[in-house]
């Protein structure tokens, strides 16, 4: 399944938000079996200036035990203690937000995770 990761944050520059993205990119391919891509998009500001937004694309691998699928919550709630907001954004445009992605998990609503078309539970 492939999916966008959306990095934000208010109190980080584009710069160190980039540096960040960069970051989680690598230690998903280096501590999950999902795979892992970095991108950037060129979008504009209210002020009609470029901005450069780290996007990782996310191609999710579901095993037997999901165990990936705790270790990728785990470190992506890592990042969003240190401020940064993360929203998982599937192929049909859906987005969730990693509370409700682990609430999938602890729900153990496998079905959701495979298919990620049910809306999660809050």
């Amino acid at each position: 399944m492939n999916l966008t990761l959306n990095l934000s944050s208010d109190k980080l520059n584009d710069e160190k938000l980039q540096a960040f993205t960069r970051e989680l990119c690598h230690k998903i391919n280096a501590k999950t079996e999902h795979e892992a891509t970095l991108q950037t998009a060129e979008e504009t500001d209210a002020k009609g200036k470029a901005v450069i937004v780290g996007l990782i694309a996310l191609k999710l691998v579901i095993d037997v035990d999901h165990i990936d699928i705790a270790m990728l919550i785990i470190l992506l709630e890592e990042y969003e203690r240190r401020g940064i907001h993360i929203r998982l954004k599937k192929e049909n445009g859906e987005f969730y937000t990693v509370h409700e992605l682990k609430e999938i998990v602890k729900n153990r609503d496998w079905q959701k995770i495979i298919t990620f078309s049910a809306t999660p539970q809050t």
